[in-house]
């Protein structure tokens, strides 16, 4: 799932072009749940389109805000 070392590679990786990586991506970042994890999990919310990876960001926001 990713360390807090990985943050910054993940972070990039929320504009990959496949939806199924954004999802991955989200819900790693979601587990890592530092403060900067959380800023770009929410930052992604504004330009998402597709629906699935809009819906895997929600939830990590939720895990990452617990």
């Amino acid at each position: 799932m990713g360390s807090t070392a990985d943050v910054d590679l993940l972070i990039a990786s929320l504009a990959d072009e496949e939806p199924l990586v954004r999802s991955h991506v989200a819900r790693a970042l979601g587990s890592i749940g530092t403060i900067e994890a959380f800023a770009a999990l929410r930052a992604r919310l504004i330009f998402e389109e597709d629906d699935s990876v809009r819906s895997e960001l929600l939830s990590a926001i939720e895990r990452s805000a617990r």
